[in-house]
């Protein structure tokens, strides 16, 4: 972080600004409140080339649309059946559709099933069953297989 912040005291419009990862190592709502906050300081006070590297996809589409941002990705294929993911090695233009840590998880040899499914099942069945939660089911998102609310959607393999 004293990378980001000599970046955003001594930048200038004429600067190339190179952030990666920038609020990783905090908890999530501190960490891209810290990126978030760097990256629309860079966009609109300073106003120089920056290239963002982030892993807070809210962030990407909190910035789509804003003056002078362009969002782009680095494109991959993953293959159903062994969930290995290959490399294209192309910037494209727009936001990566997903999370890919539980494939690279399941590539390095981690037991996925046991350290992510599994308990990405167990929440989802603790929400779906109120007297198992504190929280009225009002007050609770629904997390339906599928839907782009759930928690586990782009991490889990949901299978039966």
């Amino acid at each position: 972080m004293t990378d980001s912040s000599e970046s955003c005291s001594h930048a200038t419009s004429k600067s190339l600004v190179i952030l990666d990862e920038l609020g990783r190592g905090t908890s999530t709502f501190d960490g891209i409140s810290i990126a978030y906050g760097v990256a629309d300081h860079i966009r609109s006070k300073i106003r120089c080339r920056c290239l963002f590297s982030t892993h807070y996809h809210m962030l990407c589409h909190d910035l789509a649309g804003k003056e002078n941002v362009s969002l782009y990705h680095m494109s991959c294929s993953v293959s159903r059946e062994s969930r290995e993911i290959t490399f294209d090695y192309k910037f494209l233009p727009g936001v990566c559709n997903k999370s890919f840590g539980i494939n690279v998880a399941h590539m390095a040899g981690l037991p996925v099933r046991h350290l992510v499914e599994i308990p990405c099942l167990t929440v989802l069945r603790r929400w779906s069953q109120p007297e198992q939660n504190k929280y009225p089911r009002s007050s609770r998102p629904s997390f339906n297989k599928g839907n782009s609310m759930d928690p586990c959607h782009s991490h889990c393999s949901l299978t039966r």
